[in-house]
């Protein structure tokens, strides 16, 4: 057997698994095969006027229903005992290290041979000239002209080159008061000609006063030689490819870049079908949108944009809500520490019930902001693990109406002739008992046609060789909703009792059998209470229980 199902839309058709089971136990006529005749079951050898088989006794609960949802996606109850998806993904997250780069820092130092001192390294003596200087770092490149108190490395190189014009030997005792490399104070001898790489890993730099390096150091130069008055001796003092660990200062009104990218949406993802696949309103959709600021530093976002997207249409969520209206991160002024804030899209302050509707499949943003909104000075920390990140949770309780969502199988059979041992089927009848525990109506159709007979994949109409249908009027009620009182919660003590009887005359047999019937379209049809136009919730205890049996009236020859 061939099969093909197509579920119309997944996600909020809340019950349509239910009807599956009865509409799949219609078409198991293939069911009455030789075993259920073997002449071991009669008494008299010659008739036997009906013959009952159960077919399937099931009670179907809310798991059952809901274990067709993805396996991300999570089944929660509420405080109210309300069935609900819940989903939780990472909207957007970014690293402190992204948004701050040093470039790199150079301070060169001259100094030209005086008479004096070429006098004295031509009698064989030895020139100190001495430097002490403040070494400005250069944070032109972050836009907010910050004032950082220090930095902690965990990467970079301190070069130091020694260039000169005179053959005199020479080297640099150099100290950084501000530095420190593993715990231990920068002083060092540098000589001879060229750069010298000293690693930053594990260094911390202090400024003294804010954005400025303290050199101190002392050239020395003598020895033998040769060298003029006016010739030159350079000292380059570099810091290279600086990556940070840790930054301490005030970083003023410091701009966040704009971003945008795109998050899925799982719920619907697999409800790529025309619209008319039935249509829902949730009335109490929620979307609680988390913020962790992991940098010490108040965060604004500003021009928040979230489009949704969904097979057919886009919706920009918009309103009152917080989350869109440039909210105010806190931080933790602890060093390493976090706070997590959090806003609440609602129906009280958007109009998040027009999104869910158009079933989105993806959620498209963009934002800009700020560290440190408002006026100064600000005591801020950074580390290079820092992260800003945006998790939103959406929380989409069973609280709402469904209208004409769809169920259509299609199965492929072969069961004419039935059995050698048959000479004459006078009805086959199904007789399927209900007791609905859910607030939802069913409306269910067979329809029976030719190997030629299919599914349209955008319609979802039966197309070709039909031969015919199981009622005549389109669709019959397979099962009812029971009353739902002003409480919205059905007593299931009081389920809605349905008994219906399906007849296959032998007309309608030898007209399947003439036709050449190959395949069976089974289709149901799910409202929730009064044709979907009233409120229901399901709750977690629903259930309901059901019965199909056949009854089989034949002619059956028995070889004694």
């Amino acid at each position: 057997m061939n099969s093909k199902v197509r579920i119309g839309v997944s996600r909020p058709s809340w019950l349509l698994a239910c009807l599956g089971f009865a509409l799949l136990g219609l078409t198991t006529l293939q069911s009455c095969k030789k075993e259920y005749f073997e002449k071991d079951r009669f008494t008299d050898g010659t008739w036997n006027p009906a013959l009952a088989v159960p077919l399937i006794k099931s009670t179907i609960t809310v798991p059952e229903v809901l274990g067709r949802f993805d396996d991300q996606d999570i089944i929660v109850v509420d405080s109210t005992g309300i069935l609900a998806l819940y989903y939780k993904s990472n909207i957007f997250s970014f690293a402190a290290d992204s948004l701050i780069v040093f470039t790199d820092q150079t301070d060169q130092q001259s100094h030209a041979l005086t008479g004096p001192e070429a006098g004295i390294l031509l009698g064989g003596g030895t020139v100190s000239v001495p430097f002490n200087y403040n070494f400005p770092f250069d944070l032109s490149n972050l836009g907010s002209s910050p004032e950082l108190s220090s930095i902690a490395f965990d990467g970079g190189s301190l070069v130091v080159d020694i260039q000169k014009q005179f053959s005199y030997p020479a080297s640099v005792q150099l100290s950084i008061p501000g530095l420190t490399i593993n715990g231990n104070p920068f002083n060092q001898t540098f000589s001879g000609t060229g750069p010298t790489t000293v690693s930053l890993a594990g260094a911390r730099l202090t400024f003294t006063p804010v954005n400025q390096v303290p050199v101190q150091a002392t050239l020395t130069i003598g020895g033998s030689g040769a060298g003029a008055p006016g010739q030159t001796i350079d000292v380059t003092v570099s810091l290279t490819q600086l990556d940070f660990e840790e930054v301490l200062g005030d970083m003023k009104n410091f701009a966040i870049p704009a971003r945008a990218g795109e998050v899925r949406i799982r719920f619907f993802e697999n409800d790529t079908t025309a619209s008319n696949d039935g249509t829902v309103e949730w009335y109490d959709p929620r979307v609680k949108a988390i913020f962790t600021n992991g940098v010490g530093a108040g965060m604004q976002l500003n021009n928040i944009v979230l489009n949704f997207v969904g097979p057919f249409t886009s919706t920009l969520l918009t309103g009152t809500s917080p989350l869109l209206n440039s909210p105010v991160l806190n931080f933790n002024p602890t060093v390493g520490g976090m706070v997590v804030d959090s806003f609440t899209v609602d129906v009280n302050n958007s109009n998040i019930i027009a999104v869910a509707a158009q079933k989105p499949t993806k959620l498209l943003y963009n934002y800009d902001g700020q560290l440190n909104p408002g006026t100064g000075p600000f005591n801020n920390w950074i580390q290079d693990t820092s992260k800003v990140r945006l998790d939103m949770e959406v929380f989409l309780p069973f609280d709402g109406t469904a209208k004409d969502f769809r169920r259509t199988s299609i199965s492929e059979i072969d069961i004419f002739p039935l059995t050698d041992d048959i000479e004459e089927i006078e009805f086959v009848m199904f007789r399927l008992t209900i007791d609905n525990g859910f607030p939802a109506d069913a409306h269910g159709q067979v329809v029976f046609g030719d190997s030629t007979m299919y599914v349209d994949s955008i319609s979802g109409n039966v197309m070709g060789g039909i031969i015919d249908s199981l009622f005549a009027d389109g669709r019959a009620v397979v099962f009812a909703s029971p009353d739902v009182p002003p409480s919205g919660v059905v007593d299931q003590n009081n389920k809605k009792h349905t008994v219906l009887d399906i007849m296959l005359e032998r007309s309608m047999l030898e007209k399947l059998e003439a036709q050449g019937m190959r395949k069976v379209v089974a289709r149901g049809w799910i409202d929730s209470f009064q044709l979907g136009s009233s409120r229901v919730k399901i709750y977690q205890d629903y259930e309901m229980d059901l019965y199909l049996g056949v009854m089989v009236k034949a002619k059956v020859k028995v070889q004694l």
